[in-house]
């Protein structure tokens, strides 16, 4: 199923697509996924364990946490763009994963804020999330490309000027 999203996106991911690339059977898929939905949760939910898997290591923090998260995106957009637009009522493998992914995140911006509880950890996390969803979809749907490439935030300054507070350095880069 990874493969295919990768290879047609969203749109053209189907069990019955995913068993006849596979080999198998148009029904194949029913055996391990009741339906369309619960194929792309699943899908969406290992990606989110992915990203979590990234950000684990001790040490990551705000900015290189971001670089990660945006690697992962560049490197698998349909994936990426399914992991963000799962949205409604989700089943618990993917609302697990998320959490996961979350509190990976949450970890990171602990390791980049001075002081501040753990209320306000979870909020610049999400500011981050955020943030980053954003950035990514501008970027891919040609949101900035009006703009010179200078003036686009990189994600790592991005995540620090919200996790710090600090603004982001000017225009090519160089620190204030």
């Amino acid at each position: 199923g990874i493969r295919h999203l990768e290879r047609g996106g969203i749109a053209d991911l189907s069990r019955r697509q995913r068993a006849k690339s596979g080999g198998d059977t148009g029904s194949a898929p029913y055996r391990h996924f009741p339906d369309r939905r619960a194929l792309l949760e699943a899908i969406a939910a290992e990606g989110y364990r992915r990203v979590a898997a990234t950000l684990a290591p001790s040490g990551v923090r705000a900015g290189e946490g971001a670089r990660r998260m945006v690697l992962f995106a560049d490197e698998h957009p349909a994936w990426w763009e399914l992991m963000a637009g799962c949205g409604g009522a989700i089943g618990p493998d993917l609302e697990e994963a998320r959490g996961t992914f979350l509190a990976e995140l949450v970890g990171v911006v602990e390791r980049s804020i001075v002081g501040g509880g753990p209320e306000e950890a979870i909020r610049l996390a999400v500011a981050v999330w955020a943030a980053l969803l954003g950035l990514v979809q501008l970027r891919a749907g040609g949101g900035v490309a009006l703009l010179d490439a200078t003036m686009v935030p990189e994600p790592a300054a991005l995540a620090e000027s919200i996790v710090t507070g600090r603004p982001m350095p000017p225009a090519g880069g160089r620190p204030r």
